[in-house]
């Protein structure tokens, strides 16, 4: 994983940095240095990540399809704007 990665995986999260570390129990610091590219990100951490992110990512995917279904039940026949 390269550092541009894991940047877009954690902001595409919407983690910041400090949340990121509170969630995976790794130091701020360290996170800094992978993402600052000072420090490997090992694969581990990598695996992690992605992890999260698919799961972050069918969460999502659940709660919109529920929220289409509800819409669909509660107006059958769409919903109308009058302006």
């Amino acid at each position: 994983m390269t550092k541009e990665q894991m940047r877009e995986i954690r902001e595409e999260m919407l983690f910041s940095l400090r949340d990121l570390a509170a969630v995976t129990h790794k130091k701020y610091r360290t996170l800094q240095n992978y993402e600052g590219g000072k420090r490997a990100i090992p694969q581990e951490f990598a695996d992690l990540l992605r992890a999260e992110q698919i799961k972050e990512r069918r969460i999502k995917a659940e709660l919109a399809a529920a929220q289409a279904e509800r819409l669909d039940r509660e107006y059958p026949n769409g919903i109308r704007f009058e302006g």
